[in-house]
């Protein structure tokens, strides 16, 4: 069933009068609809059939993107709108729950287990004073490994509540990012990468079709996230495979900035 919310829709990198002129729209999904089919019809009733192409984005009353697409137009009049626009009837960013195992064993809880050990170990070594030395030796391996395992739970466990804040945050920033990176009008990247590699990225060939998420972790230096989109290139489809290195950075417009030029390599 469609929605009759009214939404937010932002057509760029267009030369269709049609969206030039009306380049921002709130209407509910199925007059959007209606419109690109209207569009449509115009552009297939002109004497030049060029094949043009306009970027549309959907965002919420926040201006957070929800969803980006590349249309190709004119379509021939047989193609169904309804389901080539279909991702955009969604209302909300898609976000993957990430279910984290929860460590029931707090840090006081386990503080007081190694005082209780403590007391028994001691209690046994007053009555065998002989195996003193051994048992002391002992014990402090024991005190020694619970320590390191918690340590290491509870770096895992940080780690896992930040990706859990934050990955949500990148999946909308990158999907913003990647239109601007293929984009043949050459916009400034500077509000999306590091100081260090402005200079050095470059705008990458081909129309941004279609992005999909395929991992999002996070290492050492920061968060990777890989993508796979599709690309037209001289009427060719191509599919590849981004690699970003991302940090966060409150001083950037969107709060991350891309640490490194992404690796970009095309999936055969």
């Amino acid at each position: 069933m469609m929605n009759k919310q009214q939404s937010k829709y932002v057509f760029s990198e267009t030369d269709i009068k049609k969206f030039v002129d009306e380049s921002v729209v709130s209407v509910p999904f199925e007059d959007f609809v209606t419109l690109i089919i209207d569009t449509n019809a115009q552009l297939l009733k002109t004497s030049s059939l060029r094949s043009k192409s306009v970027l549309i984005s959907k965002y919420t009353k926040d201006d957070i993107l929800i969803y980006s697409y590349k249309l190709e137009l004119p379509q021939s009049k047989d193609v169904s709108f309804d389901n080539i626009l279909e991702p955009f009837s969604k209302n909300k960013p898609e976000k993957k729950e990430i279910r984290t195992k929860k460590i029931s064993l707090s840090v006081n809880n386990v503080l007081i287990v190694l005082s209780l050990i403590l007391a028994i170990t001691s209690l046994a070594m007053s009555v065998n004073s002989k195996t003193k030395e051994v048992t002391n030796k002992k014990l402090e391996n024991k005190v020694t490994t619970l320590e390191k395992s918690l340590n290491n739970q509870k770096v895992v466990l940080d780690n896992q509540n930040t990706l859990l804040e934050n990955k949500g945050k990148i999946d909308v920033y990158v999907r913003y990012f990647l239109p601007y990176l293929f984009s043949e009008n050459k916009i400034s990247l500077d509000d999306f990468v590091s100081d260090e590699i402005s200079k050095d990225i470059k705008h990458q060939q081909g129309s941004l079709i279609s992005v999909m998420q395929e991992e999002i972790k996070l290492d050492k230096k920061g968060f990777k996230a890989i993508y796979v989109i599709s690309v037209k290139e001289e009427n060719i489809n191509k599919t590849k495979r981004v690699e970003l290195d991302i940090e966060k950075n409150k001083s950037k417009k969107f709060e991350f900035e891309i640490k490194e030029i992404p690796k970009i390599q095309e999936i055969k």
